[in-house]
């Protein structure tokens, strides 16, 4: 054998390994989005209103009928649009009381709202 054929035997090899970890990559990413959670948490990813549909699109992909998920939300930012669009959805969503908070946050225009689907 020649230099040549052994350099185009480790080149195939290294083609090789690399599309088997490609392959390896793209079968984890699989597994990862095809999951369901029983925790979302999230914070400041509500106030933009064209993300609104993106955003419950993912909680109903990755939640299941036992799911909790956090979001923290600002209510100067998150217009009551996106709380209708959970419901349209299907979920339901509830305020967590200011006692659950450090005490910097309580009574201010900050919530955490628990999320669930609606059964």
């Amino acid at each position: 054998w020649g230099e040549q054929e052994i350099e185009s035997i480790r080149e195939e090899e290294s083609k090789t390994r690399r599309h088997n970890q490609q392959s390896n990559e793209i079968d984890a990413n699989v597994a990862i989005h095809n999951q369901k959670y029983d925790f979302i948490i999230g914070s400041d990813i509500a106030y933009r209103d064209h993300l609104h549909a993106p955003l419950i699109s993912s909680l109903l992909h990755f939640s299941h009928e036992h799911t909790v998920s956090l979001i923290g939300i600002t209510m100067n930012d998150t217009k009551p649009k996106f709380f209708d669009s959970l419901l349209e959805a299907g979920f339901r969503y509830e305020r967590l009381a200011d006692h659950f908070m450090e005490r910097e946050f309580r009574g201010k225009n900050f919530g955490i709202f628990a999320i669930q689907r609606c059964r």
